[in-house]
């Protein structure tokens, strides 16, 4: 279960770190191996999530109902943490990766993204 004060320690990280961090996981679920060990990796992993999102997040805004998602938790920490437990659960992400993917995004406002009232 993801906690409020993991994500509330998320919360301080930098937003390189963070992406770092989803960089990680996201190799580790689409090639199988860290980034370290991939021949080329891109040189901006902010970069990269924002790329990432923009390409996917309209399919999650649908299908994980995001919107309904921030009426249930108003509060950024807990917002962040329920779709940490969605990355982790629908995903396969370790916890790590989780918070520091809906850190980011809630960070990069998600719920404005996904048009929510």
């Amino acid at each position: 279960m993801i906690t409020r004060e993991a994500v509330e320690a998320a919360m301080s990280r930098s937003e390189g770190d963070l992406a770092g961090r989803w960089l990680h996981d996201y190799y580790l679920l689409n090639y199988g191996i860290a980034p370290s060990e991939a021949k080329s990796v891109p040189g901006n992993p902010v970069r990269s999530f924002m790329d990432w999102m923009n390409a996917g997040a309209a399919d999650l805004c649908d299908r994980w109902n995001v919107c309904d998602l921030k009426k249930q938790h108003d509060d950024s920490i807990l917002f962040a943490a329920a779709l940490a437990e969605l990355y982790v659960n629908k995903l396969q992400y370790s916890t790590d990766g989780a918070i520091s993917v809906s850190v980011l995004a809630v960070r990069y406002g998600i719920d404005t993204f996904c048009h929510c009232e």
